[in-house]
């Protein structure tokens, strides 16, 4: 099983393939549109069992329009806080 950090670096290098550029902040070029493909592959991710959601996660975030939510908010915070995503700065 997958580490949510690690589907949200995964969703994003497939999402973003050759566009993709390593040591440059992702949110100063994803697109909107990429960003929901991004949300829509983690949330699929977690709705199969493939990326790490406690229990008690699933217990509050019981249909996918909610996890998705859940996800959304996951991402933004990847993209700001994962090195892989942020251009290799550590976040402040």
């Amino acid at each position: 099983m997958m580490k949510q950090s690690q589907s949200v670096v995964e969703a994003t290098v497939s999402v973003l393939g050759d566009e993709f550029r390593p040591g440059t902040p992702i949110l100063t070029y994803i697109t909107k549109e990429q960003t929901t493909q991004v949300v829509d592959l983690v949330t699929d991710s977690i709705m199969e069992g493939l990326t790490e959601f406690s229990d008690q996660a699933r217990a509050k975030y019981d249909d996918r329009k909610k996890v998705r939510s859940y996800v959304v908010g996951m991402v933004n915070n990847w993209f700001r806080k994962g090195k892989e995503l942020n251009g290799g700065t550590t976040y402040i």
